[in-house]
């Protein structure tokens, strides 16, 4: 919870610049909006990386805590706020990027030949008031970051990527605790522009289960369950009727239908595959 959305989105701007190719010895990376959830994260990751990071923010005062996170430097955020040059000096070989608008364009302008800046937030504006230039001039980068409909693939590289990355002790420099009955005066001073750190509400935490063992259950064969399932009519799977070129045929399709009301998933049998998922009385079984 302490990572929250804003850290995983964090970690896939990390991905999208090794993706493309910006290492600690290509030059410092700069992170925009660095005090807010995504820039702390991915300051902690960056740093931990071995990046020489940047952090640009409109709170100066947070200079010392950003500089603990593993910033090696704090720039105001206003020297990026305004309209600038189309083409700037080359000062990032990467970018973070949460605001967008203006400061976006200039972060562009001042990115490195062949660098990379990832935008994922609009703190600013959703304007982008840029030129090609950076583009064609110095073949820098814009990929775009998308946290809510990233593939499963991408999602659990990132959170393997979080496990392994992110110093667990710094969360507690980014998080607080807070009772419901502060939920509201907290809200204020997100809409503010002035959210301490990310807030965990002790509400939910008082209401999650602790965790347990998981139960284990014997997971039938793949025979067993074509036995089974061919013995028994009545019973609703797709793979009674399942034929050797992986189609499921009308009949059983149909009793599927009318029988089965959860999800379904006919038997895949892929070569080289090391487990398939199928549906037999709508419930998921993992076959090794």
């Amino acid at each position: 919870m302490a990572i929250g959305t804003a850290g995983y989105t964090a970690m896939l701007c990390v991905l999208a610049l090794e993706q493309h190719g910006v290492r600690p010895d290509r030059g410092p990376v700069l992170v925009t909006g660095a005090a807010g959830g995504v820039g702390t994260i991915a300051i902690a990751v960056l740093a931990k990386l071995g990046f020489d990071v940047t952090a640009s923010t409109g709170r100066l005062e947070e200079a010392a805590f950003l500089q603990k996170l593993g910033a090696s430097q704090v720039i105001d955020r206003a020297t990026l706020a305004s309209a600038g040059e189309m083409l700037g000096e080359e000062k990032w070989a990467g970018a973070i990027d949460t605001v967008g608008s203006a400061t976006l364009a200039n972060v562009c302008a001042a990115t490195r030949y062949r660098g990379t800046v990832t935008a994922c937030g609009l703190a600013q504006g959703l304007d982008f008031p840029t030129s090609v230039l950076p583009f064609i001039l110095r073949n820098i980068t814009l990929c775009g970051i998308d946290s809510v409909m990233a593939p499963y693939e991408l999602r659990a590289e990132a959170w393997q990527r979080l496990a392994r990355d992110l110093d667990v002790k710094k969360l507690d420099a980014v998080t607080q605790v807070l009772g419901l009955d502060q939920a509201i005066a907290t809200a204020n001073d997100v809409l503010s522009g002035n959210p301490p750190t990310q807030e965990v509400n002790q509400w939910l935490l008082n209401r999650i289960p602790p965790r347990t063992a998981p139960t284990s259950r014997p997971i039938p064969s793949r025979r067993s369950i074509e036995s089974s399932a061919l013995r028994n009519s009545s019973t609703p799977c797709c793979v009674a009727s399942q034929e050797k070129d992986g189609n499921v045929s009308a009949a059983g399709a149909a009793r599927c239908s009318t029988n089965c009301s959860g999800p379904r998933q006919a038997w895949r049998e892929t070569c080289g595959l090391r487990s398939k998922r199928i549906t037999f009385g709508c419930q998921f079984y993992q076959l090794a």
